[in-house]
């Protein structure tokens, strides 16, 4: 999903809120892991996105033109007013190049692939969702969510991305009454929250709606007084 027609990001707010609600109707828990990349878009190898084109059966000559336009890429950085000499990048895609989100995406799709992660979540025991880098690994049982996310991190090193331990978070939808502490895969640890933002919207341990609602009132005042404000210096 994401950065195509009829692929918004409200799609899929809906579908996680909706898995979250049937779950909590028939008080079926869920552990999920809302995973986040470091650098994402700058660290993805550039080798895994022709392999990914190709996979696709993309065209051959569209293949070498895409390629042609990440070829001999360089920049300098600006370090306290001062440039330093150019230097080549070799990973990545092009920030604020139309296809750039595209081509992410479909690298990242190809390894959601290998993961053969089929069904939904009604019949498997684990689901995965994602919109561009934004990715929610849903399981029915504590292990089968983490066994998902080792697959996933071993897939993804494969194409350049490194999941970011500080951001990656770890909620649990359930009834039952506990005090949160830490999801631990064996490897690292996870921070276990009561709410997380998933694309914007506030999602929560007992699919309640209240949470959101006041943060949209919240947002809606600050637009309003900022509004407001402008409005009298002019």
């Amino acid at each position: 999903m994401g950065f195509r027609p009829s692929r918004l990001t409200i799609d899929n707010i809906l579908i996680v809120r909706q898995i979250y609600e049937k779950c909590c109707e028939y008080n079926i828990d869920l552990h999920n892991i809302f995973i986040d990349f470091s650098q994402a878009f700058d660290l993805v190898q550039r080798d895994a996105i022709h392999n990914s084109l190709i996979n696709y059966n993309v065209p051959e000559k569209l293949i070498k033109l895409i390629i042609l336009t990440m070829q001999w890429t360089r920049m300098k950085l600006n370090v306290n007013n001062s440039y330093s000499e150019w230097f080549e990048m070799k990973t990545g895609v092009r920030q604020g190049d139309p296809l750039s989100t595209l081509l992410f995406s479909v690298v990242l799709d190809s390894v959601i692939i290998n993961l053969e992660v089929w069904g939904n979540i009604t019949i498997r025991l684990k689901q995965i969702y994602a919109y561009a880098d934004d990715i929610v690994i849903i399981g029915r049982t504590k292990l089968t969510s983490i066994d998902t996310f080792c697959r996933l991190k071993h897939q993804v090193l494969n194409v350049g991305l490194i999941v970011n331990n500080n951001k990656t978070k770890y909620l649990y939808c359930t009834r039952k009454i506990f005090q949160p502490t830490y999801l631990n895969t064996g490897e690292e640890q996870f921070e276990q929250v009561n709410s997380f933002k998933y694309l914007g919207s506030m999602v929560n341990t007992d699919n309640s709606i209240e949470e959101e609602i006041k943060e949209r009132i919240a947002a809606g005042n600050r637009a309003y007084h900022v509004h407001k404000n402008y409005s009298h210096q002019n």
